[in-house]
C-alpha cells in the first residue's frame, strides 16, 4: 500500500499527478501538504470507490486540482480542503466522504484571486454527505438546491431572529461564516435522521417567509 504522495512525479521541484484513473484503490495516507514542494498539481484524475486507511484526507494550500473526480471516496470522517487550494472542475459525488469541509485557516482571509477566471470550481450536485464550504465563491459551485443552501454574513442583521431557537442550526452557520471572515458559505441540511433536521427545515422556511434567498 503506497502513500498517496508516492504517485507524484517531481518536475522542477513541483509534484505532478496527471491522467490517472484510480478505482477501488486504498492509500495509506491521502494528505497533501504544501511543505512537500513549492506546489503540486492533480489534473485529469479519477478516484472511484477508493479509500484511505487509516482515514484522513487533507489537501492544504498551494495545491491545484483540475478536472478531478472523487466518487464515493472513503477517507474516514471528512475530506478537508484548504480554501487556498486552487480547484477547477472538481467533482465530489456519492455517500463518502461523510463530510466535505473547505474553509480558511486561522490566518487573515483573502479570496483566492485564481478563481476569477474559472467558471466551475466545484460540483457537489450528486454528493450525499455533509457540506461546509467557506472561502470559495458560491456562484462557482454547482449545488443540489434540495440539499444545499447559501448563508450570508449579512443575515446577522438582515434577519429577524426573534422567532428562531436560541441555538438554531442556521444561526450556527451564520456565526461560522462571520468567524471565518467571509461574506458567504455553503452548507447542507442535516441528515433526515438527525435530531435537528426538523428544526433546520423550520428555520429555512422562516427565512423564506422573510424573503431571504437561500440558493
Amino acid at each position: 500500500m503506497k502513500l498517496f504522495k508516492d504517485y507524484f512525479k517531481a518536475v522542477n521541484n513541483d509534484l505532478i499527478l496527471t491522467d490517472e484513473n484510480f478505482e477501488n484503490d486504498t492509500f495509506e495516507s491521502f494528505q497533501l501538504h504544501s511543505s512537500l514542494s513549492n506546489s503540486a498539481i492533480i489534473e485529469n484524475c479519477n478516484f472511484i470507490n477508493c479509500k484511505s486507511f487509516p482515514g484522513a484526507c487533507v489537501i492544504s494550500s498551494q495545491f491545484k486540482l483540475k478536472n478531478v473526480l472523487f466518487s464515493n471516496f472513503d477517507c474516514g470522517k471528512e475530506m478537508h480542503i484548504h480554501h487556498d487550494s486552487l480547484l477547477e472542475n472538481v467533482t465530489i459525488s456519492g455517500a463518502n466522504p461523510k463530510l466535505l469541509s473547505i474553509k480558511p485557516s486561522l490566518d487573515i482571509f483573502e479570496l483566492n484571486q485564481g478563481y476569477s477566471t474559472i467558471d466551475t470550481v466545484l460540483d457537489i450536485t450528486k454528493y450525499e454527505g455533509e457540506v461546509k464550504i467557506i472561502g470559495i465563491p458560491s456562484s462557482k459551485v454547482k449545488i443540489n438546491k434540495d440539499k444545499h443552501f447559501i448563508v450570508k454574513s449579512s443575515w446577522k442583521t438582515d434577519v429577524d431572529w426573534s422567532t428562531f431557537d436560541q441555538f438554531s442550526f442556521i444561526k450556527s452557520c451564520v456565526k461560522s461564516v462571520i468567524f471565518n471572515q467571509n461574506e458567504e458559505g455553503i452548507f447542507s441540511l442535516p441528515s433526515d435522521k438527525s435530531k435537528i433536521y426538523l428544526e433546520a427545515i423550520d428555520a429555512l422556511e422562516k427565512l423564506k417567509q422573510q424573503s431571504i434567498k437561500l440558493n
